[in-house]
């Protein structure tokens, strides 16, 4: 049953909703036929969220308070196939998938901006997991362009990609409603890595506030402010065939 609490304290406006992540990805799988993840609600929420549908009044990582502008289980009914791509992969997806880590070791591209800190705190839970983390430019230039150079070493079995805030984006005119970011550089090398290896092999650790790009529907994003962000990201690398070791972390 779709469980909705309507707000009754005077911290969330009038005609607010409330609903747990979990909760409604229980409703949607049931209404949609296919597994739907929490991660992937709070992902629509933020994409319904820039179209104007919903005016968000309290966000937290467990879940949303809102207005809702729309009816919104008949909208997601309706463009299911645009906000939960169908899991059926493509042929050469297919084929990204039969490469067995017998064939690409336990390596791991690491994307990054400039947050040093969260750089190194993901490279050594990366690490710790057993893993060969590519960091780019620790990688020896051998007198190729970076481009030759990013293309050589992308040769890995998965992609971890940092979203962390360090540019800010508005559209003209709006400085209003400006928005954190991740670098250009770190979502050109997101969707690189969505083409490369399929949708199932990279995931998108973000820092809290950061602008989630709408366009990259099903791909998976870990919160980093997310208590069990490493447990989270450790079961998705084991989940393709890498061989890690869970307690590792734990």
């Amino acid at each position: 049953m779709y469980r909705i609490i309507y707000a009754a304290t005077r911290s969330i406006p009038e005609g607010s909703i409330t609903y747990e992540w979990e909760t409604m990805a229980d409703f949607l799988s049931q209404k949609l036929g296919e597994q739907i993840t929490g991660a992937q609600v709070h992902q629509m929420t933020i994409v319904l969220k820039d179209r104007g549908f919903i005016k968000g009044d309290f966000t937290s990582r467990y879940g949303i308070s809102m207005t809702p502008l729309i009816d919104i289980p008949e909208y997601v009914l309706t463009n299911r196939e645009e906000l939960f791509p169908s899991q059926r992969v493509s042929e050469k997806e297919a084929s990204n998938l039969d490469r067995t880590s017998s064939s690409l070791p336990n390596k791991v591209f690491l994307v990054h901006g400039q947050n040093e800190n969260i750089k190194h705190t993901v490279a050594r839970v990366l690490g710790k997991l057993g893993l060969d983390v590519i960091i780019l430019h620790e990688q020896p230039n051998k007198g190729r362009t970076i481009i030759k150079k990013f293309e050589d070493e992308s040769d890995v079995a998965y992609a971890v990609v940092l979203m962390t805030k360090e540019d800010i984006g508005y559209k003209s005119g709006r400085e209003n409603e400006a928005k954190a970011r991740a670098r250009q550089n770190v979502i050109l090398e997101l969707g690189y890595f969505i083409a490369k290896l399929s949708r199932s092999k990279v995931c998108a650790l973000y820092e809290d506030g950061v602008e989630i790009p709408s366009d990259y529907l099903g791909v998976l994003y870990i919160s980093l402010g997310d208590g069990d962000w490493k447990l989270k990201l450790a079961k998705e690398l084991k989940a393709i065939g890498l061989n890690i070791n869970l307690e590792s972390i734990t």
